[in-house]
C-alpha cells in the first residue's frame, strides 16, 4: 500500500487537494490525502492503524501495527519530490519513534497515545531502496538496489537480503554517468520488469535470466516504469507497460509512452 500511494500519486505542490477522493480522481493531493487514503486502504484490510499530525511541521502520516507492534509510515514524504516517475522511497517505511525524531518529525500527536518503540526496521537494508518492493513468493520480496543495480531478493522476518542478478545498468550522459539508478520494477507472474536507459527488460524469475522486451527509439533516456490496465475493443482487461523518457535523468519532467505488456 505505502508503494502504490508513492507511485501512483504525485504531491499537489499547489496545496489544493486535502482528502482521499480527490487524490484518486486528480491523481494528487497533500499529506492529509494521502493519510486519510492509506487508513481506508488498511481499514478495507484488517489491518489495525492510526495516524498522528504535528501543527509544527503542518504534517501528518499514519501509524500500523504488526505483529503487535506499532510503527510510522510516512508515504508522503517517501513520494520522491519532484515526482520520480515508478519509484517509491523507504526512508520512512515502518520506523520507531526514535527514527522518526532522527529524521526531521516531531511533536506529533494523535487520537490515542501510541508508543512506536520496535526499531527493527530503522536500519532495515530497504531503507534506501527507490524501487517498489515486488512479492517473490513465500513472504520474501524483490527490488532493485539504487547503488549497484543488482536485483535483490529481501527477507522481511530477518532483514537478509541475497543478490538473485546483476542488471550492470547504467545511465550514461554526455555529462557522464550518473550514480544510482532511475529505474522501476514490475512483475507479470513470472517475469520482473524493469528500465535501463534505454530498454525494457524482462527478468525471469524461473530461470534467472534476463531478456529485452522494447528497446525505445525516442531520443533520450528511460527513467522508471509502471504496469498499467486498459480495456480493449472487445471488452478484454490487458496490461500495458508506462514508461517515462527524460532528456537527462535529472530532468524534473519527461513524456510517457506506452508497450503492450500481454
Amino acid at each position: 500500500l505505502h508503494d502504490l500511494l508513492a507511485v501512483r500519486y504525485v504531491y499537489d505542490e499547489k496545496l489544493g487537494n486535502f482528502d482521499a477522493l480527490s487524490l484518486m480522481t486528480d491523481g494528487r493531493g497533500v499529506c492529509q490525502a494521502y493519510t486519510l487514503l492509506m487508513q481506508a486502504l488498511l481499514n478495507k484490510l484488517g489491518i489495525e492503524n492510526s495516524r498522528v499530525t504535528s501543527e509544527k511541521m503542518n504534517h501528518t502520516w499514519n501509524l500500523v501495527r504488526l505483529n503487535g507492534n506499532w510503527y510510522h509510515i510516512d508515504a508522503t514524504w517517501d513520494d520522491p519530490q519532484y515526482d520520480k516517475y515508478g519509484q517509491a522511497h523507504h526512508t520512512y517505511f515502518l520506523k520507531s519513534d526514535a527514527y522518526m525524531l532522527e529524521h526531521e518529525h516531531y511533536e506529533w500527536s494523535g487520537f490515542r497515545e501510541i508508543l512506536c518503540t520496535d526499531t527493527r526496521y530503522d536500519n532495515s537494508v530497504i531503507t534506501d531502496v527507490r524501487t517498489p518492493l515486488v512479492p517473490a513468493g513465500n513472504g520474501l520480496w524483490y527490488y532493485i538496489d539504487n547503488s549497484n543495480g543488482h536485483i535483490y531478493k529481501w527477507n522481511p522476518v530477518t532483514d537478509a537480503r541475497t543478490s538473485v542478478y546483476a542488471t550492470g545498468m547504467k545511465w550514461t550522459t554526455a555529462n557522464g554517468v550518473y550514480q544510482g539508478t532511475f529505474t522501476g520494477l514490475t512483475r507479470i507472474e513470472d517475469i520482473l520488469l524493469y528500465n535501463t536507459a534505454d530498454a525494457i527488460m524482462a527478468y525471469h524469475t524461473d530461470t534467472g535470466t534476463a531478456e529485452t522486451v522494447h528497446k525505445t527509439t525516442v531520443a533520450g533516456y528511460i527513467c522508471g516504469l509502471t504496469l498499467q490496465w486498459s480495456t480493449d475493443t472487445a471488452g478484454n482487461t490487458v496490461p500495458y507497460l508506462e514508461y517515462q523518457v527524460k532528456a537527462s535523468p535529472i530532468d524534473a519532467d519527461g513524456q510517457l509512452y506506452r508497450v503492450s505488456a500481454a
